[in-house]
């Protein structure tokens, strides 16, 4: 990113020096002992450089752990609400609020099928957007349960 960001200032400023193009595109953020963060210094907003964000490491199974074993249910459990999902809004929330887990079918939430957001009280007879009355469940398991016009499990 660096050398696209100096080429972008060659080419914008080509009669300009170095320290001019420093002075006018190149900051420092407040905590941070980076003085050339591209950035813009009317909005304060700026680029995020890669070497700042944080590894994560990957959590290790115990040797004899698999996830069939009825044993390790709980085990399973919180390594899974451990886990940040690739959703985004409300959506997170319920996330979390579930453990990761869909009410219905009680199988995990982020195994690859689309997931939709279940309304227990519906808005037509007044239910509202609050995060009570919203439940976060597998497209198939939503299917099923308008056509059904079954109860949650949970």
């Amino acid at each position: 990113m660096w050398i696209r960001q100096r080429r972008y200032l060659y080419r914008r400023h080509p009669n300009k020096h170095w320290w001019w193009r420093r002075k006018h595109y190149l900051g420092k953020i407040p905590g941070r002992e980076d003085y050339s963060v591209f950035m813009d210094k009317s909005t304060g907003g700026f680029l995020w450089k890669h070497a700042w964000t944080k590894i994560q490491r990957h959590w290790l199974v115990p040797k004899n752990a698999s996830p069939d074993n009825p044993e390790l249910r709980d085990y399973w459990r919180n390594r899974q609400a451990r886990k940040q999902p690739f959703i985004y809004g409300v959506k997170v929330n319920l996330y979390k609020r579930q453990k990761g887990y869909c009410p219905l079918c009680d199988q995990e939430l982020d195994n690859g099928e689309q997931l939709h957001v279940h309304h227990i009280q519906p808005k037509a007879e007044g239910g509202d957007n609050k995060l009570a009355n919203l439940r976060l469940l597998h497209a198939n398991c939503h299917r099923q349960l308008h056509s059904k016009k079954g109860k949650m499990l949970k």
